[in-house]
């Protein structure tokens, strides 16, 4: 390959990362009235700090503009530290993302033990063989002494990193399909009578916009570092992970504005059938009732 299209090739990398960070910013700023009121102003949960995570991991996308912009470090090691370390930060935000939709899968379900070490093991051999993938992707990064005035030029080595994008397939579809087997118990047990939308017929609907565009993403990142050049392998992952968390924290979002809005609906209070809704991890503060489970929705999203 000519040095001509070697730096041609690296102004993909660095269009993907400008674009990661500009459409990181502008949904940080059109969402933080969100964040005040539904993370900010709420006590420390698990759920927040998933929000938390969602929220603030996709801006690390600056060291991609480090690397690929406006570093003039050349040095061989140093670009590849950077690298590494930027791509590290995408398959955090990966795994971050399958810890939210499983969570959503708990949750849905009523928190119960056996659902959580299901997925608990699951996730756990993810984790397990997704970093190694992850591991060998990454090594396989060879940083090239040629350089414009600005930032690192890089060849990616290997296409392994096509197995973590099979692997977030699969965990995105059966979240997908766990949310669905739910709404289906659920609408059997709920009957004709039942026309109000439910916190568990949102997250559904909502988990089914999420899983088609990270069905969208996902496969057109297959197909690329299965088929194009080894130079243009990983632009597109750059964006992928921000993205990915950037829709979970909408999930997350939108799932608090629907409770608060059945509450402001109800009086201040809320009635579902038993387990329809999330549990503490999702929703803090609330208090359960045996039976018909009368939920202080008030208390939650004050």
């Amino acid at each position: 390959m000519s040095i001509s299209t070697d730096f041609y090739i690296s102004q993909f990398y660095q269009y993907a990362a400008v674009s990661t960070i500009s459409v990181v910013s502008y949904e940080y700023l059109i969402t933080f009235e969100h964040e005040l009121r539904y993370l900010w102003r709420r006590r420390v949960t698990f759920g927040g700090m998933l929000l938390f995570l969602c929220r603030y991991l996709p801006f690390t996308a600056a060291i991609q503009i480090y690397a690929f912009v406006t570093t003039t470090n050349f040095d061989i090691s140093h670009c590849f530290a950077v690298a590494r370390a930027g791509s590290s930060l995408v398959y955090i935000q990966c795994l971050l993302t399958i810890v939210v939709l499983f969570t959503r899968s708990y949750a849905i379900w009523g928190g119960g033990r056996r659902i959580f070490l299901i997925l608990l093991v699951v996730w756990l051999g993810i984790a397990a063989g997704s970093s190694y993938a992850i591991f060998r992707f990454i090594n396989g990064f060879f940083p090239i002494p040629l350089h414009t005035s600005r930032g690192c030029i890089l060849i990616v080595g290997n296409n392994d990193v096509w197995i973590d994008l099979a692997i977030s397939i699969f965990c995105e579809t059966l979240s997908l399909g766990i949310l669905l087997t739910k709404t289906v118990y659920y609408l059997r047990e709920l009957g004709s009578g039942g026309s109000r939308q439910s916190i568990l017929q949102v997250m559904t609907e909502d988990g089914i916009v999420y899983f088609g565009f990270a069905i969208i993403i996902t496969t057109t990142n297959l197909i690329i570092v299965r088929n194009v050049t080894a130079n243009l392998r990983a632009f597109m992952l750059i964006m992928q992970g921000s993205l990915q968390t950037i829709m979970c924290s909408r999930l997350l979002f939108h799932t608090f504005v629907v409770a608060e809005t059945s509450v402001i609906a109800s009086g201040g209070r809320a009635e579902f059938s038993k387990r329809t809704l999330p549990p503490m991890v999702m929703a803090p503060r609330q208090s359960y009732v045996t039976q018909t489970e009368t939920i202080e929705l008030d208390s939650v999203l004050s």
